[in-house]
């Protein structure tokens, strides 16, 4: 896992080098830096009051410069027992002041700004420039000792500096063995020799330096481990606010656990039926069984209309004559739907039959409107009187305030960038609250899901776990937050539980139980419904197949529903015009009933997402250490 990071902060760092090259190289050119002086004091608080003196040659009319240091660092420590790690630390530049010059400061990718001069006015020749600061550098975390580490130097200039000359006061003075052990690294980033050969003379309260000819890209950097307690009062970063909000999400994540664990359910009670309820149309029966406004909720009132006399089916060979499985449906209307018909029904049946006959293989591409437009009508039936369930907000409220708190809880955890911990920590909140969305929206399945449907929720929810947890091990791998890896997974873990069972929360109202027990009765029969069963029905109701099959297919078991009377002599309905009546049997009329009216809708349908979805998208070496960074000119 490491090395992914490695490798995906490699090439992040690649590209940001590319740009760099493409838009500061593009200034490169124009001026050059003759002399160029810092003065700085080490402080015993880990921070550095600096001085720079900068004279420059402009030799084209420039603006000014900028200067630019970064706001974070690195540094390989030993922390005891043979063992090095490299720690990250996030450093602060304050108390800025440019003598004599308007100036502007801003902060940006983490680097620290500041731009001399006057967009309004241009300079040319020689000019010097007078800036001072100051670098603030956080508590090291580390007990086997403190370090000095300070470029004076930074690696970022784009031009020659044909002399530089450096002096670092030390508040605390070293010892002689400090002074003995101090290195004065200089060259290209990274480099841990003198290759700028810098003069140097180290002393225990200051160090000193100069040098002549630097090219572009090199550093000077100060490196000397120092006993611990060098540096007193630095800067530290306190976790009470992410101890806090973790605090608050374990708290969150029980008492939602165990609100749904003692949670008491109303449960439906199942009655034994024959029979499609009176009154109540199949669309009406899809949503009320698993709660979600389906498609096949709207295509089951084909076979419903045609029971009811609107319309009829037709059979329609291909144009090599060919029937059966390259035959497609006509729909022809025989009657209006009745004034008093549902919203739902008549935008469908009216949007059907703008044509009259309607081929379903040639829809319109407006077809998809009018569908979308029925699926909302039938969804704002159930709402008053007719509501299903309640406590989604209320669960999605709490859903979110722990998730909420587990993000801002990880946000404030780290003690280098906040930036990389926030992404963490949005990923695997993100991830959490997905689930246990998904979780609300489909609690109304339960009652109706298949094995098949458990397993794909099962390998959803862990992905989900997983991008969670992955983010969070890449987040922490590194030790530079407060909190550890085994701690983050065991809230993960409670997280995950509490978003798999949050549904257990949403209450069913009297309304759907009254309504759902007849439904789970019927659904049960057409599962088990035994042959001697269905022929005694078959013998009262010649129709009975077919006015099954339009709850049948909402329920999931139309297939199951057709094959059980495969082998009954059943004629075709008064509504459906078959091609050919020797191959006439339930199963091949639920065969092309099926794929002749699903297939040609959800095309549509999946063909305006698609178009919908392609619309939106068309979102301890040279030159490390504090301090350092480079500029240019404007």
């Amino acid at each position: 896992m490491r090395l992914i990071k490695s490798l995906f902060l490699i090439g992040t760092i690649s590209i940001l080098c590319l740009f760099s090259f493409v838009f500061v190289g593009a200034d490169e050119g124009g001026y050059r830096i003759e002399d160029y002086n810092f003065e700085g004091t080490y402080h015993k608080n880990n921070t550095v009051t600096c001085e720079e003196t900068i004279k420059v040659q402009f030799t084209e009319s420039r603006h000014g410069i900028y200067r630019t240091m970064p706001l974070f660092m690195e540094a390989k420590r030993d922390v005891g027992n043979g063992k090095k790690e490299v720690f990250k630390y996030q450093n602060e530049v304050k108390d800025v002041n440019v003598e004599n010059w308007n100036y502007t400061t801003d902060i940006e990718d983490n680097y620290y700004d500041i731009r001399i001069g006057d967009k309004h006015e241009y300079v040319d020749g020689s000019q010097t420039y007078k800036i001072s600061y100051t670098y603030v550098m956080p508590d090291d975390r580390v007990k086997t000792g403190d370090l000095i580490f300070y470029s004076v130097l930074g690696a970022d200039w784009n031009v020659d500096i044909e002399h530089f000359a450096f002096n670092m006061k030390f508040e605390e003075a070293l010892t002689d063995e400090e002074v003995d052990n101090f290195k004065v690294y200089s060259g290209a980033f990274g480099a841990e020799g003198n290759s700028l050969d810098v003069q140097c003379d180290i002393r225990n309260d200051e160090v000193s330096g100069e040098t002549t000819g630097i090219a572009p890209r090199q550093a000077i950097t100060l490196y000397c481990p120092v006993h611990e307690g060098y540096f007193v009062g630095a800067k530290t970063i306190s976790k009470t606010i992410p101890m806090a909000l973790l605090i608050a999400t374990i708290v969150l994540a029980v008492f939602i656990l165990l609100y749904e664990l003692l949670k008491r359910q109303k449960k439906a009670v199942q009655t034994v039926e024959f029979y499609p309820p009176e009154g109540m149309s199949s669309a009406e029966v899809g949503v009320i069984i698993d709660e979600m406004v389906d498609d096949v909720d709207l295509i089951s009132l084909i076979p419903w209309w045609g029971e009811k006399g609107y319309l009829v089916i037709e059979e329609v060979p291909d144009k090599k004559g060919r029937g059966g499985e390259h035959a497609s449906l006509r729909l022809h209307k025989k009657k209006d739907l009745p004034i008093d018909a549902p919203a739902y029904q008549k935008e469908l049946f009216n949007g059907l039959f703008a044509t009259n006959p309607r081929d379903l293989k040639d829809l319109p591409r407006s077809f998809s409107d009018v569908f979308g437009a029925a699926k909302s009508s039938l969804g704002n039936v159930f709402k008053g009187e007719k509501q299903l369930s309640t406590g989604k907000f209320k669960a999605g409220c709490l859903l979110f305030l722990m998730c909420a708190a587990w993000f801002g809880a990880v946000g404030t955890s780290s003690v280098i960038s906040i930036k990389e911990n926030i992404i963490f920590g949005a990923v695997s909140a993100i991830a959490m609250f997905i689930l246990g969305v998904m979780r609300l929206l489909t609690h109304g399945q339960d009652t109706v899901r298949t094995k098949g449907k458990w397993i794909a929720y099962i390998i959803i929810g862990l992905l989900l776990f997983g991008v969670a947890a992955g983010s969070m091990f890449i987040g922490t791998s590194d030790g530079q937050t407060f909190f550890n890896w085994p701690l983050y997974l065991v809230i993960l873990c409670g997280m995950l539980i509490v978003s798999v069972l949050i549904g257990r929360l949403v209450v069913p109202t009297e309304y759907k139980l009254d309504k759902l027990g007849k439904l789970l009765g019927l659904k049960e029969f057409i599962k088990t419904a035994e042959i001697e069963k269905l022929n005694m029905l078959i013998e009262e109701d010649p129709e009975y197949f077919f006015n099954v099959l339009p709850y049948a297919m909402v329920f999931g078991l139309s297939d199951h529903w057709s094959k059980q009377f495969k082998a009954l002599k059943i004629k075709p309905p008064s509504w459906y015009i078959c091609y050919d009546m020797m191959y006439f049997n339930t199963f091949y009329f639920h065969s092309m009933l099926w794929m002749g009216m699903q297939q040609p809708i959800q095309h549509l349908r999946t063909e305006a997402m698609v178009q919908a979805a392609a619309s939106a998208a068309s979102s301890g070496f040279s030159g490390g250490g504090g301090g350092g960074g480079g500029g240019g000119s404007w």
